[in-house]
């Protein structure tokens, strides 16, 4: 995370905050990036610092950071202040609880962020049990919304983490609610309680959930499929790979993606192999470029060929470029050489060029790259803003692809 190069830098940090790191050495390292390098140089976006834990100290770092920014700051200083008050809001309980005052009085100026750290530190003293009874209630007075932005998930989602703080007294409940909503036609079935016990159930790292997570996953509904994936990264065992790569190949487009990314979140030898075994037999350019990436970015030797030959054999797409700079970067950080690093290097300058011309983003040529250069593939048409295009409904751009799957991620 200290690397000259910011890119490595930002590969390096997505490692820990992918994977949930629970190691406390990890902040410490970014406040020296920050500290060496600026706020503006040290990673592209320093918005994930919110997800790494904090300690007394790097809590303490963030609040003297907030106290030094004044009353009309610049927009900069406006963003770094969001920055860290999603810190302070989403630090550990008991370093905030240390520092409750100075923590509340910090986040005045963005009242959400207040309300849910204080909430976070009342659930401290709360008893489990009615703990437990708040969140299935919220779950039965939301029981008819349709969509997360009908209700106040975030809520939901702290008690969520009070009640993951008690493996012992809930695991065999939470267990028992998967498998009472195996069934959506089932009266008692509630979508939100379902995706809320597949998240407890991942925060517990309840590796006997690890069937009933898959089961779910094949479902093709977005919100429970992040559940999932999130679940399965945070339990992180063998056994949650290996499930896994078993249902892999025969499942539909969905699951795949969203195995894709959970091997991705899983660091161990076992996640490497299983994932280049898949990239190697699925059909789908999109998910091979997503299980190589998941090898690659865990900074595995193995993964480097199989990404390289990809690349190589491939025309050029935006999964394509990312995949191709991560590639250059865990390979300057393994210190592995190939023959078109170099090339490579000077081709992913105009990468984000490319990626604006591919969505169709802005009225711009591709930016050329030196010679020899992949073929570049035909503009697809720009999506229209002024028409309403449903999540599920097919891709304006052609590809044939769920828009949630395609331009919509743009």
């Amino acid at each position: 995370m200290l690397h000259d190069r910011q890119s490595v830098r930002d590969l390096a940090r997505h490692y820990f905050t992918n994977g949930f790191t629970g190691d406390r050495r990890v902040m410490p390292r970014a406040i020296e990036a920050i500290e060496r390098f600026g706020w503006d140089e040290a990673f592209f976006t320093c918005s994930f610092l919110a997800d790494l834990p904090q300690t007394d100290q790097t809590l303490g770092w963030a609040l003297d950071e907030l106290a030094n920014i004044g009353e009309n700051p610049t927009e900069p200083e406006m963003d770094r202040a969001m920055v860290l008050c999603r810190l302070v809001a989403h630090a550990d309980p008991q370093p905030l609880l240390r520092r409750e005052n100075e923590a509340i009085e910090a986040l005045e100026r963005l009242p959400e962020l207040r309300t849910a750290a204080e909430h976070r530190l009342r659930l401290l003293g709360e008893d489990p049990e009615a703990v437990w009874e708040s969140l299935w209630g919220f779950c039965d007075e939301n029981r008819e919304a349709r969509y997360a932005t009908e209700l106040d998930l975030p809520h939901a989602r702290r008690l969520v983490e009070a009640l993951a703080r008690e493996p012992d007294r809930f695991a065999d409940r939470v267990l028992a609610l998967l498998d009472e909503h195996d069934d959506p036609a089932s009266a008692s079935f509630n979508a939100w309680t379902e995706g809320l016990a597949v998240e407890l159930a991942g925060r517990m790292r309840l590796e006997d959930a690890v069937p009933r997570i898959i089961g779910k996953l094949h479902q093709d509904a977005d919100l429970l499929n992040e559940d999932c994936e999130k679940a399965l990264g945070r339990i992180g065992t063998d056994a949650a790979v290996e499930a896994l790569a078993q249902d892999f190949s025969e499942a539909e487009w969905p699951f795949r993606l969203y195995g894709s990314a959970a091997l991705s979140r899983i660091h161990s030898d076992l996640s490497v192999e299983r994932s280049l075994e898949l990239a190697a037999s699925d059909e789908d350019e999109s998910i091979r470029c997503f299980l190589l990436k998941a090898a690659v970015g865990q900074f595995d030797d193995r993964a480097v060929e199989p990404a390289r030959r990809f690349l190589l054999s491939e025309e050029q797409t935006p999964d394509l470029t990312e995949l191709r700079s991560d590639l250059l970067d865990a390979a300057e950080l393994m210190e592995i050489s190939f023959p078109e690093q170099e090339r490579w290097r000077e081709e992913s300058k105009h990468d984000a060029a490319f990626r604006r011309w591919w969505y169709g983003q802005q009225e711009l040529e591709p930016q050329p790259a030196p010679q020899p250069q992949p073929k570049p593939p035909q503009q697809p048409a720009p999506v229209r803003r002024a028409e309403k295009i449903g999540r599920n409904d097919p891709c304006p751009c052609g590809s044939g692809r769920k828009y949630k799957k395609c331009c919509m991620r743009a």
